[in-house]
């Protein structure tokens, strides 16, 4: 939100903006806006994403029996699921 709010975008989320009629010579560019938004709040979701998958792979690539038990070794691995 904070991006948005910088770019001043926030409107279009909030509907300060109203969407116009389709043949107004603003529909346009307004739709365009509108998209452009979409498609940075999906990206940004999408990040999030594989952050999320970087951070599970490096634990499971972690994670070693060692000394454990393979009760407890197990337990460690399934811990990730």
């Amino acid at each position: 939100m904070l991006a948005l709010s910088i770019r001043n975008e926030c409107a279009f989320l909030d509907d300060s903006i109203p969407t116009p009629a389709s043949d107004d010579p603003f529909f346009s560019a307004w739709t365009r806006c509108s998209n452009l938004i979409v498609a940075w709040l999906l990206s940004q979701s999408d990040l999030g994403d594989n952050v999320k998958i970087f951070m599970l792979q490096h634990h499971l690539c972690s994670i070693a029996q060692g000394n454990k038990s393979i009760d407890t070794y197990f337990n460690d691995l399934n811990s990730v699921w």
